[in-house]
């Protein structure tokens, strides 16, 4: 990567790009250095949920409120898009059932539930096009009787409007 920095056409257009891979890289090879025990790894899987549930959840409890999200720009950096951020959220959903495992209070367990509920909301609701491509490919029959609030929630926003004396 330091070869293709350095023979870019443009190499001071190519810097930034190469130096947030090489933090992000640090970052995850200094990771194992402080996980030691098994204490240390639940702590950090339970900040990773609660800080992608928290996003699932606003999401999600937006988007059944408002019959859909419509998402052009998201928290910036990989979660930057709709489709970066279901994503996101697709691979928090595991963590956070594991993360039910973990926690001994009932409401915490209580709250990763809903968090799990309201984040599927936000993943089904975020308009992500491979998220219906696999939907409609795992549940061939049953995707129209599922998938149909989605598609009923956007039509608001996409159908034309009437055409009347005032916008001829």
């Amino acid at each position: 990567i330091l070869l293709s920095h350095v023979m870019a056409p443009y190499p001071h257009l190519a810097w930034e790009p190469y130096w947030r891979f090489t933090r992000i890289l640090l970052m995850c090879l200094m990771i194992p250095l402080f996980i030691q025990k098994l204490i240390d790894f639940h702590r950090l899987m339970l900040l990773m949920v609660g800080c992608l549930m928290f996003i699932g959840f606003k999401y999600g409890l937006f988007g059944l409120r408002m019959g859909g999200i419509h998402l052009d720009v998201g928290y910036g950096g990989f979660m930057s898009d709709n489709n970066t951020l279901a994503m996101a959220l697709v691979m928090a959903l595991p963590m956070a059932w594991y993360a039910r495992g973990i926690v001994e209070e009932k409401w915490a367990k209580t709250l990763l539930l809903g968090g799990c509920f309201f984040t599927i909301a936000a993943i089904v609701g975020s308009t992500n096009a491979s998220f219906t491509a696999i939907w409609s490919w795992t549940f061939r029959s049953s995707v129209t009787a599922i998938s149909w609030p989605r598609y009923v929630s956007a039509w608001p926003r996409w159908r034309p409007k009437p055409c009347t004396s005032s916008t001829v």
